[in-house]
Formats: structure tokens, sequence, C-alpha cells
């Protein structure tokens, strides 16, 4: 949290003891949850999927499938964020 405002740990972040939470309100809005990009359904209508750096640990054939996977997660006019050294290859 040293990277992060002050005026952003007040208006985005309640304190827990040590720690710092995401006030109630955004964390509604977002979902956080374990999930196996290969083998687990994806979810749906998602406007935003956050990728970076995990499509240049697999092999090509599980790339193409997390990718498809993706594609049908997100909203039409959806964002898929990968990292600097990926793409979606062909």
């Amino acid at each position: 949290m040293t990277n992060v405002s002050r005026e952003r740990l007040q208006r985005y972040f309640v304190r827990i003891g040590d720690s710092y939470q995401l006030i109630p309100e955004l964390r509604q809005m977002i979902g956080f949850a374990a999930h196996d990009v290969i083998k687990d359904a994806p979810f749906t209508r998602m406007d935003l999927v956050s990728c970076r750096n995990l499509l240049i640990y697999l092999q090509p054939n599980a790339q193409q499938r997390a990718l498809s996977k993706f594609h049908f997660a997100l909203n039409r006019g959806g964002v898929l964020l990968l990292g600097p050294s990926e793409s979606t290859g062909a």
C-alpha cells in the first residue's frame, strides 16, 4: 500500500487489523474467484478479463483454449487485458 495515495486509501479501502480491504461497494461490483482457465467453464457477461502474464506459461494449444473461453466470457465491447509479453497469437 506504500504506492497508493492517501486519498485512494481513504476513498476505496477500509483498514482491517494490519491490512486493507476494498470497500463493500467495490467488492460487490467485482468477482473474486479462483478459476482454472483451462478446465473450468468460463464466467459470462464480463466487462473485463485481466490475464497478465498467464498465457506466456501455457503451451499454444492451452493458450488457444484459454483465449476462446475469454472471448466467450466477455460482453460485446468487453476488454481483454494481456501482459506486455503476451499476444492473441494467430
